[in-house]
């Protein structure tokens, strides 16, 4: 699942893709979130459920902090569909305890709770960063080897980012244009 919201936008798409374990896209939803809302979490879970299918065994988010400060509580989504969840990002960032702290101060704990984000190395070269929950380490390092086709974002993620982008043109966000 990604996300995409323009300039002044009140809501940002969401956008997921369901892939199978060869790579092949079987799936997907769309919805939205509000731009400094506090919907992502319940909104990802929603969108996955609406999928009806059995067969997803993990949900790959990109971003734990999506739409200006709309927190992703990774484990409240694992806890939720019963399956491990992976937020991602592809930088190392700094905390956004700050910012977070003067623009939202009764979303400071949750932010706090995160799970938190580690380094991982991928076979191409490249590290994505991930808060992981409902699986170890381990098992996080080999699902993304798995679906890291290049580079340094795993294929249903980059696929999910050019939708949401798509998507945003239908709410009024402007060019979709994505490059990932």
């Amino acid at each position: 699942m990604a996300e995409s919201h323009g300039p002044g936008s009140v809501l940002s798409a969401l956008a997921g893709v369901v892939t199978r374990n060869d790579g092949v896209v079987d799936g997907f939803a769309l919805g939205t979130i509000h731009v400094s809302g506090d919907d992502a979490t319940r909104s990802v879970v929603q969108m996955a459920a609406s999928l009806r299918r059995d067969d997803i065994s993990y949900v790959l988010v990109w971003g734990t902090i999506m739409s200006r400060y709309n927190l992703v509580d990774v484990g409240e989504i694992s806890s939720s569909l019963g399956v491990p969840v992976l937020g991602l990002s592809d930088r190392r960032r700094r905390s956004a305890e700050a910012a977070i702290s003067a623009m939202f101060p009764e979303r400071l704990e949750r932010y706090r709770a995160l799970a938190p984000r580690r380094a991982v190395p991928l076979h191409t070269g490249s590290t994505v960063y991930a808060r992981m929950s409902g699986c170890t380490e381990r098992q996080a390092v080999s699902l993304l080897n798995a679906v890291t086709r290049q580079g340094r974002i795993p294929e249903p993620v980059r696929l999910a980012r050019l939708l949401a982008g798509a998507a945003r043109l239908s709410l009024g966000g402007g060019s979709a244009a994505v490059d990932v």
